[in-house]
This record gives structure tokens, C-alpha cells and sequence, in this order.
């Protein structure tokens, strides 16, 4: 199973949610939780800054107080408590793009409430808006000034990027909480927090119909339609228990996953529906009935073996969500 993000995007005149193909726990996500909501404009910029009011989460309601800011210009005008932003962190954002010269909204997240999605440090976000939430705790509104062409604009000049940091996973992300023993002759799952499971081989003979088992149970949102799986997992062989693919390994940290999109093998994702976040899975793909590939073309896999995907469900993410 390979990465499946989320691209976020701007273009001309909105803001794009483009889905790409391919593949919480509280104690790991950098989620920014009751976020402070006083207005501190300009607190880090000096004079000039603009003014930005408005709950968080919510559309912005912009003053500029200067239209000669300069690129790279930035500050904070609602302080997150959420752990701090790291480049490779993935993240949960909302967004907006406007003209220095009147506020015009270039683009807006926050219409439609569907988030944007993205991996910090890459080219999935534009380095000027990196460098602006790099260090800034979740939870937080940061704004910046951006040249026109990071926020997908065909003119020249800059514009003002005010985004709202929903939260954010670092690499080392996964589950924690009261481990469940998997049944007898299963796969032993072993693991610390921050660390990738380790997943020995069965001693029972393999099931001959898909299965699922909790290895954590978690409290958070469950993972159903039009919601969004962060997730790590660990795929292993049941006979040998070899490792074949996990997202620590090939990814370096958790990926997203639209349910029902096809970013995972259709058996595995049929097994996390209804999955809470915050929960550890194993789940288990036998050989299919009638001979035929459940595997997409390139894994290496071997049709007629039977796999262990143990799966760490650190988030769901609600589409259209507050």
C-alpha cells in the first residue's frame, strides 16, 4: 500500500481539493484543541500588519494596513495550544488567498468546510507558507505574504495567505492505550509509543474469510463515508511474518486516506469502516475464493498468500466538519 495524500492546492479564482491516488490518538497528533481566540494582529509582523478578526475555523475578516508588505512578512493572530508544527509534520489546514490592495478573496477553504491536506516540507505546499506555520503551534491562525504564484494566481505581485492550522501529525504518530491480546495462534503485536509495531509470524493455520481484530480500542470519530483515515500501518506475511510494505518504512509517517476512495486495497478498506480513531486493527487478507488479485499491480504480492495489515487509525477526519 502505497501513499495516498490529499493535495492541496490553489487555483486562479478558488481554492481546489484534488484528491491524488495511491494510500488519533490525542497522545501523538499535534491536534490544536480550544485554540486562545484573542486577536493579537501583528504581534510578530510591527507596524503595518494586518488586522485579521473572526473566530478560528471560521472566514477571516481582513484590514490591510499596508499593501507594500514584503514577502516573507508573517505573525500569529490566534495562538494554538496544540504541539508545535514541524516540517514533514502532515497537516490539517484551512485557507484562504487575498489582494494586499483591497482583501479580495482570491480563494477560500472554508466555504465548503472541507480541508486542506499536506505534508509540510514538500511540494505540496509552497516553501513562503511552510516557512509561516514551521514552528507555530496547532490550533493557531498565522497569516502571510506570499508571492501571487505560491497561491496558484496567473498574475504578478504578492498576496495574503491567513490559514488555520487544524491539526497536524508528526512521522513518528501513532496510537496509544490498553493493548488487547490478538487470539491464540495469531500475529503478536508488539510496540512503543512513537515506534513502528513489530508483527510476528501466526502458528494457527490461516482464516480462509477476512477478518478484523482490535488490538487498541480508541474513543475518537469513526472512519466512515466522506471522511478521511490518518493512518500508519505495518503489512507482514502471516506464515513468516516478513514485512512487506508499512508506512514508517516507504512514507516515513502517516498518510491520508479518503474511505471508499480506492487509496487502499478495497479488503482492507471494507475492514476499517466504523473504526474508531485513536484504535490499533489487525487486519487479515486471506488468499481470494475465486483466485483472483486482491493487490494492486506493483506490491510484489502474492495472490496466494495470506497477509497481516496491522493498522494504527491515529485520525478521522470529518469532511465538511467544523
Amino acid at each position: 500500500m502505497h501513499r495516498s495524500l490529499t493535495t492541496a492546492t490553489f487555483a486562479a479564482a478558488a481554492i481546489v481539493l484534488s484528491v491524488a491516488p495511491g494510500c488519533s490518538s490525542d497522545n501523538e497528533s499535534n491536534a490544536g484543541a480550544d485554540p486562545e481566540t484573542t486577536i493579537v494582529a501583528g504581534a510578530r509582523a510591527g507596524a503595518g500588519a494586518p488586522v485579521i478578526e473572526g473566530a478560528f475555523n471560521e472566514s477571516p475578516k481582513i484590514t490591510i494596513g499596508s499593501a507594500d508588505l514584503a514577502v516573507g512578512t508573517k505573525g500569529v493572530v490566534i495562538e494554538g495550544q496544540g504541539a508545535v508544527v514541524s516540517e514533514g509534520d502532515q497537516v490539517v489546514a484551512q485557507m484562504g488567498a487575498y489582494t494586499l490592495e483591497d482583501t479580495t478573496a482570491l480563494g477560500e477553504s472554508w466555504a465548503d468546510r472541507v480541508p486542506l491536506l499536506f505534508e509540510l516540507g514538500t511540494d505540496e505546499v509552497a516553501a513562503d507558507i511552510a516557512a509561516a506555520l514551521t514552528g507555530v503551534n496547532a490550533g493557531s491562525r498565522v497569516w502571510a505574504v506570499v508571492p501571487a504564484s505560491d497561491a496558484g494566481g496567473d498574475a504578478g505581485g504578492n498576496v495574503l495567505v491567513v490559514v488555520d492550522i487544524l491539526s497536524a501529525y508528526a512521522p513518528t504518530a501513532s496510537v496509544e492505550g490498553t493493548e488487547i491480546a490478538s487470539p491464540t495462534g495469531y500475529p503478536v503485536v508488539t510496540a512503543e509509543p512513537g515506534a513502528k509495531p513489530a508483527v510476528a509470524a501466526a502458528t494457527a493455520p490461516a482464516p480462509t474469510v477476512d477478518q478484523r481484530f482490535g488490538l487498541i480500542v480508541g474513543t475518537g470519530t469513526q472512519v466512515w463515508d466522506e471522511r478521511i483515515m490518518v493512518l500508519q500501518y505495518v503489512m507482514t506475511e502471516w506464515a513468516t511474518g516478513t514485512e512487506v510494505d508499512s508506512t514508517w518504512k516507504s512514507v516515513g509517517g502517516p498518510m491520508f486516506a479518503p474511505w471508499g476512495a480506492g487509496k487502499l486495497p478495497a479488503r482492507v478498506d471494507a475492514q476499517l469502516r466504523g473504526v474508531t480513531a485513536g484504535s490499533r486493527v489487525m487486519v487479515v487478507i486471506p488468499p481470494a475464493a475465486d483466485g483472483s488479485d486482491p493487490w494492486p499491480t506493483g506490491l510484489g504480492l502474492d495472490k496466494t498468500k495470506t497477509y497481516v495489515v496491522t493498522v494504527d487509525v491515529i485520525d478521522v477526519v470529518e469532511l465538511g466538519a467544523a
